[in-house]
């Protein structure tokens, strides 16, 4: 496969530096609490937050690191992905016969194309930048809360449960306009990129009226969705 290399430094990459970053405040927490500590020695205090203050300085460097590498692998992984999305798309196409192309919407047929690869950008993206640190954060929040007070994290986690069920039922409910719209989406593409195509015959049989009217019944549709 292609693009493990890439896609293990991306999620290597991702779930280290969002790991890092959920434990930082944790130092910060130290800090302020040597700070607010009065049975201590001055200098023992001071070599204490000297210590500190380098460790948080160190660990944000190596999350800096990591994003930078995750913005790199993520940049190879989906460009090669899309192209080759590109590519098998192009192929796939080809392949039909003659009656396939005379039955079909050139703008339809090349706006799924694109809607497919764009689909797929969109989709990487949310999962990559947000479901996946999101998961890790809250895996690392309800380990460090469990730790300290079990009860806190157990109603951290019902109500993150809570939120997420009802977040899914919603989107599971919306799925299915947003199907549509992408349906009448692409009828909208597809009429205007075939009226501009043959616009030459629609001045000859004068048919301006008739195509507008169509046009504006399928833009009206997709309003209403």
């Amino acid at each position: 496969m292609p693009y493990k290399p890439s896609l293990f430094a991306m999620v290597v990459s991702m779930i280290g530096a969002t790991i890092i970053s959920a434990l930082i405040p944790l130092y910060y927490k130290q800090f302020f609490d040597l700070i607010a500590s009065a049975s201590l020695q001055e200098s023992t205090v001071i070599a204490q937050l000297t210590n500190i203050i380098v460790l948080i300085l160190l660990l944000q460097t190596i999350v800096w690191l990591l994003y930078r590498v995750s913005f790199f692998a993520t940049g190879y992984f989906q460009t090669r992905v899309m192209a080759d999305l590109l590519n098998d798309s192009f192929e796939y196409l080809h392949k039909h016969s003659y009656r396939f192309f005379t039955n079909k919407f050139v703008g339809a047929l090349v706006r799924k194309v694109w809607r497919l690869v764009d689909s797929f950008e969109r989709i990487a993206d949310r999962v990559y930048w947000d479901l996946l640190p999101l998961a890790v954060r809250l895996c690392v929040i309800f380990i460090v809360v469990w730790g300290r007070n079990p009860t806190l994290a157990s109603i951290l986690f019902g109500w993150t449960a809570f939120y997420m069920s009802i977040n899914y039922a919603f989107t599971i409910f919306k799925l299915k306009y947003d199907e549509l719209n992408a349906k009448i989406n692409t009828e909208v593409n597809a009429r205007l990129a075939d009226t501009v195509t043959n616009n030459i015959n629609i001045k000859i049989f004068s048919a301006l009226g008739n195509e507008l009217g169509a046009f504006r019944g399928l833009t009206e549709k997709q309003r209403k969705l």
